[in-house]
């Protein structure tokens, strides 16, 4: 996994993409033992496997590549080989230490067990995923990471400049001689340190990454002037070697399962390289360019030219200017982007170009194309409609028409059956044992697994990737109760492909989200096109339009603007039998051009019976209580169009965007009644009963003319005044009830 990139990491997978072999399964192992010619075919593929092992590792040159690395930290192969990068720093270390006669701290002590089933080392070896995002694992973020700039999303036709930061952060540990000797600090401390002296020894640790970065250099130097191939391949292993293990020594800081834990240095790194990366900003900024993206160590560069020449240029230029202000740190031009589909954060596609031979390379980052659990067939047309995006000879409407050509066509396949089951097929990657889940209603991977063992063909575990296809069994279940094996599909009459599920919750979301800077194609043509009902995209797309024009401006929300779909103040009579009610909404009436309070009614207009001002003041408290007692019990709906899936059960189920949907998979599970408009409602009445707010809204010829009747209203401001106070004590008192419970609970509890 350290080594390649790929959708599963079983053996046919491997063998398929590093090899181009098709490696030979036998799906009933008992069965071969019914004849000798049959046994003997198992015995061929068994050995074919282990030849196919012994190539895929010869490709990836993995056995010399970790005898290197363990030449290097001085550690033992065997250990290296299961992939335990904290391990490798660990071993550096302890010999810098040794060397330098200093005493190293106690190795942290975790119990036997690291995690739920898993043993410590396994834990350390999940968890040095860590190492790469700035201290945040699956649990918490121990210390703020990397900065990443908001992107200006869109479709950029002109030249991109793409720079960045040669090593950032082993550089930074260089640059400010950042380690355990130089900086003071506790393991876990919270404080991020100050920069130490200048003047101070180089620590051990930026010593060890200036031996591995000048050795790596030396290499390199090697290679230039080394003719013979076979040795050449070997010098290149070697640097690769240097490379991956200089890359990971800032790791050990941010790891808490590492013996040279360190937090408060881990987080004044992260801290210095948001700073670098600022500076850099601005510093192009003031050269009069935008800085369209930045993530970490590198950022991107609107040139507003499609002059490659006058671009490399510029890039040269702001390079120079950025590596003056540092000792060590370099800014690197990486590459120039001829067209660049930006969409959100750490999601872009690109079309790269060469700086030396100017050849064309598509390059995609975090998108939906590039994950695995999404189908062969969603990724296959998403990266279809990315080609047609990036391809720079199609006009706007020749894209559209291409787009809507492309979807119109899968569906006219799908509709014949010329589909391969193979391209229907979700993966995902099981983080415990199939009967270890809590839900397994919920986790059609899960699910999948545990009745596949069953059958006692298989035996899933912890880290195996499985394969489902979501069909269609007669049932009314959500589609992660329908999801089935492809041996099941394929022995059985009754189960059908749901071409309507990957439809909705594959194919759309992949081509909308794509689609989504193109102003010529929405969710509603993307839905016509693949031949589905749009009549639910339609109205999502109207209550999206509503909502933008009744918040024009996001960062100032002024909730009057909502205050007429707010229901009004209900004021009733206590008397049995009676049951007058009336409703206010202002408190300030005109009446014949004069401005007065609205009357508060002392006595019931039908009965006669008075009422008081402790049943004006009940009355307004139980209706506060009742909407907030609707936003409690309100339903959670999934906001995909096609799903509209309604819940009552707090799913732990969560990712950035919010509680997942458990029936399609795509969707946000939201509050029907919102808290936003529970705070409207809340907000509102306050506003029916805050006479000074209405009175200055006046003119000033109706405020001199209500000043001089005020003692006719006396005892109407007083009962204004005494409404006022119970809704303002009751905001104060139930403050936490304008905000969803679920969305602040519900994240603490998966992350426990």
């Amino acid at each position: 996994m350290e080594l390649v990139k790929a959708r599963s990491y079983d053996l046919t997978e491997l063998s398929a993409q590093l090899l181009s072999k098709q490696r030979k399964e036998v799906e009933d192992v008992a069965s071969c033992y019914t004849s000798l010619e049959r046994l003997f075919q198992l015995i061929d593929v068994s050995w074919l496997d282990s030849l196919l092992a012994l190539q895929v590792i010869v490709q990836l040159n993995a056995l010399p590549l970790f005898m290197q690395i363990t030449n290097i930290v001085g550690g033992v192969a065997s250990r290296t080989m299961m992939g335990g990068r904290a391990e490798r720093n660990e071993y550096l270390l302890l010999h810098a230490f040794h060397r330098d006669t200093l005493i190293a701290p106690d190795k942290a002590q975790f119990g036997k067990k690291g995690g739920a089933g898993k043993t410590l080392n396994e834990t350390m070896i999940e968890g040095e995923q860590e190492e790469e995002t700035g201290g945040k694992t699956k649990g918490k973020a121990q210390y703020s990471g990397g900065l990443v700039l908001e992107p200006i999303k869109g479709l950029y036709e002109t030249l991109i400049l793409l720079l960045d930061f040669n090593s950032l952060y082993p550089s930074i540990i260089q640059e400010y001689n950042l380690c355990f000797t130089t900086v003071p600090h506790k393991k876990d401390g919270d404080e991020v340190p100050d920069v130490p002296d200048p003047s101070l020894k180089e620590g051990v640790l930026p010593r060890e990454i200036r031996k591995l970065v000048e050795c790596r250099r030396d290499v390199k130097s090697l290679m230039r002037y080394q003719k013979n191939e076979a040795e050449k391949r070997q010098l290149d292993i070697r640097q690769m070697a240097l490379k991956l293990t200089a890359n990971s020594m800032y790791g050990c800081l941010g790891f808490q399962y590492s013996r040279f834990y360190a937090k408060p240095i881990a987080a004044l790194v992260t801290s210095k390289g948001r700073e670098i990366l600022m500076h850099s900003k601005e510093l192009v900024e003031k050269i009069g360019y935008t800085v369209i993206y930045g993530d970490t160590d590198s950022i991107m560069i609107n040139t507003n030219s499609l002059d490659l020449a006058q671009a490399k240029k510029l890039g040269f230029e702001i390079k120079k200017q950025v590596n003056k202000c540092h000792r060590l740190l370099e800014l690197e031009l990486d590459g120039v982007f001829k067209r660049l589909l930006l969409l959100k954060k750490k999601k872009y596609a690109a079309l790269t170009l060469n700086l030396d031979t100017n050849e064309e390379k598509k390059e995609l980052k975090g998108l939906d194309i590039v994950r695995r659990d999404w189908s062969q067939l969603a990724k296959d047309i998403g990266s279809s409609v990315v080609d047609r995006i990036l391809d720079a000879n199609l006009s706007r409407d020749q894209l559209v028409a291409s787009i809507n050509e492309l979807l119109k066509n899968i569906r006219a396949q799908l509709d014949a059956g010329a589909v391969p089951i193979e391209l229907f097929q979700i993966s995902k990657q099981l983080t415990r044992n199939p009967r270890e889940y809590a839900d397994l209603k919920s986790q059609p991977h899960a699910s999948t697994a545990a009745r596949l063992n069953e059958s006692g063909k298989f035996s899933f575990r912890h880290g195996d990737i499985i394969e489902y296809v979501i069909c269609e069994d007669g049932s009314t279940n959500a589609a992660t109760q329908r999801a089935y094996h492809r041996s099941e599909i394929e022995g059985s009459a009754t189960l059908k492909i749901d071409h309507h599920y990957y439809l909705a919750q594959q194919i759309h979301p992949v081509v909308s989200r794509l689609c989504a800077p193109l102003e010529e194609i929405d969710a509603v043509r993307i839905a016509e096109a693949l031949g589905m009902d749009s009549s639910n995209y339609r109205r999502a797309a109207a209550a999206h339009a509503v909502a933008a024009a009744e918040n024009e401006d996001d960062a100032v929300w002024t909730p009057e603007l909502a205050y007429d779909t707010c229901d009004p103040l209900i004021i009733t009579c206590g008397a049995d039998g009676c049951g007058l009610t009336a409703e206010m909404r202002k408190c300030l009436v005109l009446e014949a051009g004069d401005v007065k309070p609205r009357t508060i009614p002392t006595s019931c207009s039908s009965c006669g019976n008075g009422i008081p001002d402790g049943k004006l003041l009940n009355d307004l408290r139980l209706q506060l209580k009742a909407y907030v007692d609707r936003h409690v019990t309100s339903a959670f709906k999934c906001d995909e169009p096609m799903c509209e899936y309604k819940t009552n059960i707090v799913s732990f189920r969560w990712n950035r965007e919010g509680m997942e949907c458990p029936k399609c998979s795509g969707g946000i599970l939201r509050k029907e009644y919102t808290c936003k408009q529970l705070y409207e409602q809340q907000m509102f009445f306050r506003s029916i009963v805050d006479f000074k707010k209405a009175e200055a809204a006046l003119t000033n010829d109706q405020r001199k003319e209500l000043q001089s009747n005020k003692n006719d209203y006396m005892s109407v401001w007083q009962t204004y005044h005494q409404m006022l106070e119970v809704v303002d004590e009751f905001l104060v008192n139930n403050s936490f009830n304008r905000v969803d419970l679920a969305s602040i609970f519900a994240p603490m509890c998966r992350l426990k």
